[in-house]
């Protein structure tokens, strides 16, 4: 049950517009990872992703990794004219990332889903998934490269909270490496205790809400600078 004030923000005020916009800018230029919270319809996290995966008319290399979801709804995630079989996207099922991360045991195929992540393996197999998509004659741009995880809530669930918090930072990590920009979602209400956790260890925390009758919101807090944007329309430019 989410009990979040809905109108409740990050911090009390509203950040100076132009403060605001210079930290999402360094963000942008060094690489970093957005945890996405708040207890709203699929299509409006959809609609944030679309934003965060950027443009189509600038160049990116998009990664998803999802639970294995049908093509129509994770495209639904990407920007409109892009599918998860677009060149410029890398689509990896959290089975595939786990099938990797298992830590050896004697145990049968059933057991092994449940037992400890590899998180070293964890961090080499996902550099070698992002090897894959970095440009052949020079290095990424910053920005260039976006990486979405709609697995967050599923990991939690299989293997706790500090196993998610060590991964997420490996994410955000890889990120920074490639000047990146990754985000998370996690479908959980913005000020639960596993939220406001996870979001200790994130450079963005996007709150996102539903109001009757009113188009859905986000309010961006930028934990480093202490910046926070305001409630805001989903889909306005940041």
């Amino acid at each position: 049950m989410d009990n979040t004030t809905v109108d409740q923000m990050p911090r009390s005020t509203v950040s100076d517009p132009q403060q605001f916009t210079i930290a999402l800018d360094e963000l942008e230029q060094t690489g970093c990872l957005a945890l996405i919270t708040g207890t709203v319809d699929e299509t409006v996290r959809a609609t944030c992703s679309r934003q965060l995966f950027g443009a189509i008319s600038r160049p990116h290399k998009r990664v998803l990794i999802h639970p294995g979801a049908n093509a129509l709804r994770l495209s639904s995630y990407l920007p409109h004219g892009i599918t998860t079989t677009t060149s410029d996207v890398l689509s990896i099922t959290g089975a595939r990332l786990r099938g990797e991360m298992i830590t050896p045991s004697n145990s049968t195929d059933i057991e092994q889903t449940t037992s400890p992540i590899d998180c070293t393996l964890f961090s080499r197999r996902l550099a070698l998934l992002l090897a894959d998509t970095e440009p052949t004659t020079d290095t990424f741009t910053p920005g260039e490269l976006r990486l979405g995880i709609l697995t967050t809530g599923e990991l939690l669930d299989q293997y706790g909270q500090s196993v998610a918090q060590t991964l997420l930072t490996t994410v955000e990590n890889q990120m920074r490496d490639r000047c990146g920009l990754a985000h998370c979602h996690l479908p959980v209400g913005s000020e639960s205790s596993i939220a406001t956790t996870l979001a200790e260890h994130t450079a963005i925390h996007i709150h996102l809400r539903e109001r009757e009758g009113l188009p859905p919101e986000q309010c961006w807090y930028l934990r480093d600078a202490d910046c926070c944007s305001g409630w805001i329309p989903l889909n306005s430019d940041l």
